[in-house]
């Protein structure tokens, strides 16, 4: 997706009327922008989701609201999901082998998740997010050969009913 990006925002600044030096550095940054986000993209990038799980919450006279957080409200309790990531971690402590233990953070899945057989998309917002992130919410894409069969069922199935 970051190449994708890369090439229509490529595409963009080739077609604005600025001198070719400008279209140069916006080219290069854009560039090294699509690497960055293709290192971090990696499993081994530090930031990088390697593993989730989603599991049930109960608000109990709460609401999740579209921007992922909680509010009372007078309605009777709904399930919601929350989410668990296993991310490599850029300042996590190291283990026997030297090597980073990863991380685990905790969020709640956002109600526009998008589910068909071929492809879902997995919006979330983690507690530990700035504030930019509630208009931007951080997305797992996941396709039907990223995990086994059954697994991806799953997913589907708990996303197209909570």
């Amino acid at each position: 997706m970051a190449v994708a990006g890369a090439i229509g925002a490529g595409a963009v600044v080739a077609l604005l009327p600025t001198p070719a030096w400008v279209q140069s550095g916006l080219i290069v940054a854009i560039v090294l922008l699509a690497l960055h986000e293709i290192q971090r993209a990696r499993l081994g990038g530090a930031g990088a989701a390697s593993a989730f799980c989603l599991f049930d919450i109960n608000t109990t006279a709460a609401e999740i609201a579209g921007d992922g957080t909680i509010a009372t409200t007078a309605h009777t309790a709904r399930p919601a999901l929350a989410i668990r990531l296993r991310v490599a971690s850029q300042q996590g402590k190291k283990g026997n082998t030297g090597h980073k233990l990863p991380a685990e953070l905790e969020g709640v899945v956002l109600a526009n998740a998008y589910v068909t057989p071929w492809f879902t998309s997995l919006p979330y917002r983690l507690t530990s997010d700035p504030p930019w992130r509630q208009r931007w919410p951080r997305i797992i894409s996941l396709w039907p050969d990223s995990l086994d069969a059954d697994a991806y069922r799953r997913v589907r199935v708990q996303l197209k009913w909570k």
